[in-house]
């Protein structure tokens, strides 16, 4: 076989797709395949990192008659390409049929790694180049975990579609390209000594490590360059928050916060700010997660240029609207942007679109309006399932999820298995078995499971979901706590009573003791006084659910199934010691409802 580019092979065939990228690419034709000097160089000069008129030798760079060589047109016509999609064209073109790609197959799964922003095999898998790779993999992933649609567009990310702009928008991409890099460059030269095998298995714990790394380094290295300090520490603080490590969090979003103003960095600004408010919304911190929310939507200038910014800041305060029983505020927040990215920006802010239904079918959840809510997260599913990117599973799983708990309050827990298992399954296919963002679809298995008298599944479901909690959060996070409340009902349904009212005990002692838990606190109290109802201690039963009846109707309303659930044991508990004269006083309050 001849080692000629057009010599008659696979590699022929090869070459003959190189020629047609690099045309579709650079909209120039490269040197003809017999011109081996010419094909050999512009190979070689494509494989720059930085590709530039010197790139080319000196020789190269005049034609036999004297004039510019056609080379430095090519070169320059090619300098907007991202690296890895020259080495690729390079490697397609190149004139020896050895160290070109061995069939059109592999030519194209280079250029769908390309895509996915995963190592392509042109490059050697150098430690560098597989901690660049996993960065940038990662650093979408997490950024996206924690503000879902996407608000941390600045950053680490580079355009990789940026060689389909115009021309003008060239140049300023080129500008962006070389900033992000001299980023980039920091994080990968501080990270040599973390194992690349732990980049190529994309095992979370590396992210920690390379933040861990970067969070010592970083004020040293780029004391002259405080702007890519505020960048980078944004990005550090805002996955510890993906990562739910919430104090190491803070402290960097405050000093990116810090850097930003002192830079005059708006934007920048803005987006720890965000962080922040997602920080403080995660601890439950609600009024200080509003009033960073409206700071960011009083930037009106700056957001001005940022519409994704802008509508999902607006989507997030409505999201908290509805997390603190104000579903009336989240509806006429969230509403207006989902008509106006519909008509104005549709398929550019799916992402938007897509955390606005979920937080307005809570909305309408939270005002009793569940048919409206199991609509909504249906139209949520469907655009997830419609949307061709990685993020779209982790929408449609919490779609999923969400249209479950629509079920399971409606007591039909059989429509909702389904869909969590589902919904599990898609996150762990994403993340693993034991990942927290299992917890969700998980713990509400487990009540379906209840439900429907499955209960030694549900226990298993529970305690699995107790467990992964308990080791992510701790014992008395919101969610563990939350968890065992659960598994303290499922024990009481199989009879366990002692062991139900040791759960219930706890979870309303640790309840009262931190404010976090307030709102759900008289859930909490109707469980433990029917526990008590079950052992037989009927006096702190009606003592506990009274107080849990008040509590819920404040929270939630006279004609809540929460509240109604609670009236009857507590009526239940009142006729036990006789006390007819307490039970006249409820059942005139609730007769008509009950």
């Amino acid at each position: 076989m001849s080692n000629r580019p057009n010599s008659v092979s696979i590699g022929s065939d090869v070459y003959a797709l190189g020629v047609i990228l690099f045309e579709l690419l650079v909209e120039k034709r490269p040197p003809r395949s017999r011109a081996e000097s010419q094909v050999r160089l512009l190979c070689r000069s494509l494989k720059h990192r930085k590709l530039t008129s010197s790139s080319l030798p000196p020789e190269a760079r005049i034609s036999d008659s004297g004039q510019d060589s056609p080379l430095i047109d090519l070169v320059a016509g090619a300098r907007h390409l991202p690296h890895e999609l020259r080495c690729i064209v390079a490697k397609a073109l190149a004139y020896d049929v050895d160290q070109r790609y061995q069939s059109a197959d592999a030519l194209g799964a280079d250029l769908e790694s390309f895509l996915r922003n995963e190592p392509i095999s042109a490059i050697d898998p150098s430690r560098r180049y597989l901690l660049r790779k996993f960065f940038r993999r990662h650093r979408l992933a997490t950024t996206f975990a924690v503000l879902v649609s996407g608000s941390l567009i600045a950053g680490f990310g580079l355009a990789v579609w940026g060689w389909m702009e115009a021309s003008t928008q060239r140049d300023i991409a080129q500008v962006e390209m070389e900033r992000s890099d001299m980023a980039l460059d920091f994080v990968t030269e501080m990270l040599q000594s973390i194992d690349p095998d732990f980049a190529a298995s994309g095992d979370l714990m590396v992210m920690q490590e390379l933040l861990a790394t970067a969070a010592r380094r970083a004020g040293d290295v780029l004391l002259d360059h405080p702007d890519i300090e505020a960048e980078i520490q944004g990005i550090i603080g805002a996955t510890y928050v993906a990562l739910n490590d919430l104090d190491r969090a803070e402290v960097h979003l405050r000093r990116s916060l810090a850097l930003s103003r002192q830079e005059n960095l708006g934007m920048q600004a803005l987006q720890s700010k965000r962080s922040l408010a997602l920080l403080y919304q995660n601890q439950r911190d609600f009024e200080r997660s509003e009033a960073l929310y409206d700071q960011i939507l009083d930037q009106r200038e700056i957001l001005a240029a940022q519409p994704v910014q802008y509508y999902d800041t607006r989507v997030q305060l409505g999201a908290l609207y509805a997390d603190t029983g104000r579903p009336e505020q989240a509806r006429e927040t969230i509403e207006p942007v989902l008509e106006t990215i519909r008509e104005e920006h549709a398929g550019e802010m799916i992402g938007v679109q897509l955390s606005g239904l979920s937080a307005l079918a809570r909305a309408y959840q939270a005002q009793g309006a569940m048919e409206q809510a199991e609509t909504t997260y249906r139209e949520q599913e469907a655009l997830a399932r419609d949307w061709d990117s990685p993020m779209a599973r982790r929408h449609l799983s919490d779609g999923l999820n969400g249209r479950a708990i629509v079920y399971l309050e409606q007591q039909r827990p059989a429509d909702a298995e389904p869909l969590l298992r589902e919904s599990l399954a898609l996150t762990r296919q994403r993340l693993g078995d034991d990942h927290p963002l299992t917890l969700p679809a998980l713990s509400n298995l487990g009540s379906s499971l209840r439900q429907q008298g499955e209960l030694d599944q549900a226990r298993e479901a529970l305690e699995s979901a107790y467990e992964i909690s308990r080791q992510h959060h701790g014992r008395t996070a919101f969610n563990t706590v939350l968890i065992r409340y659960n598994l303290g009902n499922l024990l009481r349904e199989t009879g366990a009573d002692r062991e139900a009212l040791e759960v219930h005990q706890w979870v309303v002692s640790t309840a009262e003791s931190e404010s976090v838990f307030q709102d759900v606190l008289p859930i909490y109290r109707t469980g433990l006084g029917q526990t008590l109802l079950a052992a037989g201690d009927d006096y702190r039963a009606a003592e506990v659910l009274e107080t849990a009846v008040l509590g819920l109707e404040e929270r939630y309303g006279v004609d809540h199934r929460r509240t109604l659930e609670a009236v009857e044991s507590l009526l239940k508990a009142l006729e036990n010691l006789g006390r007819s004269e307490d039970m006249a006083y409820w059942r005139e309050r609730y007769d008509e409802l009950l």
